[in-house]
């Protein structure tokens, strides 16, 4: 509730005031009513309010004297003078002065509303900035200051945790929860949502009881087939001083919690923790065995045959990370090529897992990172350098076509992963921005053949079904619309 202090020094305007504010603003509450401005000063001098409603004429202290004290007591008060007709040119000084708006008598229901209504509107605004502050200080401190303690109160919050896609992996280092904090526009009423440790990861509180899935997909703006998550959702609620250890034991829980690619939901407590065997030395001979067999595809055929295991037994990520990391490792000691830069190895891994949908995946970037390179070299077939050279010119043969990155890997039996490294390494540049270049090129290409051709026809015929979207990668490469580029071709054919 939000104070209001009414001055006046007719009683009937006094109960005309408090009807008016009790009727069009439920959050407001009468703090006190005073006759003059001597006796509303005393009121303030004790005790501060949200709200001040004053008559400009009135005994031994008028309006005017009073906003301005009030204001150099507290800068954030919002002040309404009311005043009649007469004294308005005197009333609008203290527009300039120490007031925010004003109300003028006879006092009409309608401009009151508006006035009060939009008062309550800002109050509003300022109240939730200042406990989105104090919730981003306490969470990210786990301090509850005094002045945390002022603006939030008694409010209790039901926590909620969500992380989109993957962890980064354990090996770049653990990042110190929630310091990036500051406010997201459009949060639901009620509800308040934090960043958390990076840009995937969000903290939902809401004050009035638990959280649902779908709460937490509405306050972050997803809809449930965008991406996989992990949620993490508090039946019970945290008062302010323990929700910096309620949100870090969330976190832990949803760390051992998190299947790659699988979307998961967590209701706690109870907080419900599996212990896991450490991937085994004895799991590692069967690689040991596998490669001096010097047979490639029974080494393959280890690693997917764990990968299966691993999904089906729903091993965490983390759990999966320390497994990766001892094959990598035992791996590269047996395979013993000098050439090999284990940092750069390792490096590729960890970008793997932020696009594994599951183990299976993983292990077919691992297979493509640590031993395609050596099956290549052994059996001296084709150079990467041939293979890209040859995926470029399907490209360029086929970009009309609704050529994505699946579809090419099928052609050439390839992966994901090995052919993002050929366009990185040969070409410097992505297989999208490379096709972007290839449509949008040919896409000129017609234009300046033929400046009066369709635009719609053009984009069909590079390979964009949406004449609007292949507008906006036009200019997004070119600097200029498609209509603009045909203009110019135009003026330079007529010179």
């Amino acid at each position: 509730m939000f104070s209001v202090l009414l001055v006046d020094d007719e009683a009937a305007s006094i109960r005309y005031l408090r009807n008016l504010v009790t009727s069009f603003s439920p959050s407001f509450e009468i703090a006190a009513e005073c006759e003059n401005g001597q006796d509303a000063l005393a009121v303030l001098n004790e005790r501060p309010v949200d709200v001040l409603i004053t008559d400009v004429k009135m005994p031994i202290m008028d309006g005017i004297a009073l906003a301005q004290e009030a204001r150099g007591l507290y800068p954030d008060l919002h002040i309404i003078i009311v005043s009649g007709y007469a004294e308005f040119e005197y009333a609008k000084s203290a527009l300039e002065v120490a007031a925010e708006d004003y109300l003028l008598k006879p006092l009409s229901i309608d401009q009151s509303r508006k006035v009060l209504q939009a008062v309550e509107k800002k109050l509003v605004r300022r109240r939730r900035t200042a406990r989105k502050a104090a919730l981003n200080s306490l969470i990210a401190s786990g301090r509850l200051g005094e002045n945390e303690a002022a603006v939030l109160g008694d409010l209790n919050f039901f926590a909620g945790l969500v992380r989109f896609g993957n962890l980064s992996p354990l090996s770049l280092g653990q990042h110190e929860p929630f310091q990036s904090g500051g406010p997201l526009e459009g949060d639901p009423e009620l509800l308040w949502v934090l960043q958390g440790r990076d840009q995937a990861e969000f903290i939902i509180l809401a004050e009035q009881g638990p959280l649902s899935v779908d709460d937490i997909l509405a306050a972050t703006g997803t809809e449930p087939s965008q991406a996989a998550y992990t949620m993490v959702i508090q039946k019970s609620y945290c008062q302010p001083k323990h929700l910096r250890k309620c949100v870090e034991e969330m976190v832990r829980y949803l760390d051992e919690k998190l299947l790659m690619g699988k979307t998961r939901v967590y209701f706690v407590p109870p907080y419900d923790r599996k212990g896991y065997r450490n991937f085994s030395k004895s799991e590692l001979l069967k690689l040991d065995f596998a490669i001096a067999s010097g047979d490639d595809s029974q080494v393959k055929d280890t690693l997917l045959n764990w990968a299966v295991q691993w999904d089906e037994q729903e091993m965490p990520q983390r759990w999966a990370e320390l497994a990766v990391t001892s094959i990598v490792q035992r791996s590269l000691e047996l395979l013993q090529h000098d050439t090999v830069n284990h940092m750069e190895v390792f490096g590729e891994i960890n970008r793997l897992y932020a696009s594994a949908e599951s183990a299976e995946d993983l292990m077919n970037g691992v297979w493509d990172i640590v031993f395609e390179p050596y099956v290549e070299a052994k059996s001296k077939r084709r150079s990467s350098q041939d293979v890209y050279e040859q995926i470029v010119r399907f490209i360029e043969e086929n970009y009309p076509e609704n050529l994505t990155i699946d579809n090419v890997c099928s052609v050439f039996g390839i992966s994901q992963t090995y052919l993002s490294r050929l366009f990185r390494t040969h070409g410097e540049t992505t297989f999208n921005e490379y096709l972007t270049k290839c449509r949008i090129g040919n896409a000129k290409r017609l234009i300046e053949q033929n400046p009066d051709i369709k635009l719609s026809d053009v984009a069909f015929l590079v390979g964009y079904e949406s004449s609007s979207y292949f507008g906006k990668v036009f200019r997004s490469s070119e600097g200029m619309t498609p209509s603009q580029y045909a203009t110019e071709q135009k003026e330079k054919k007529a010179k």
